[in-house]
């Protein structure tokens, strides 16, 4: 069925999501603050970017849905 190869592929990402955050976790403790939250700020501002694109993407569609519902 979908959901096991659902779970199935879920549990092998989450090997890699734990190696992930035990890297960062070994970089907080040997890096100054002042460097982590820098760190910390960049990748929240990355996280921003697909937002951005789907925004921009989607205008179009929320203008025409906004006019026809007028």
């Amino acid at each position: 069925m979908l959901q096991e190869k659902m779970a199935t592929w879920i549990h092998s990402l989450s090997t890699v999501y734990n190696v992930i955050a035990l890297v960062f976790v070994f970089l907080g403790t040997v890096f100054s603050s002042d460097f982590v939250w820098n760190l910390q700020d960049l990748l929240n501002n990355f996280m921003v970017l697909p937002n951005v694109v789907a925004l921009f993407a989607l205008t179009g569609i929320v203008v025409k849905s906004a006019r026809s519902a007028h």
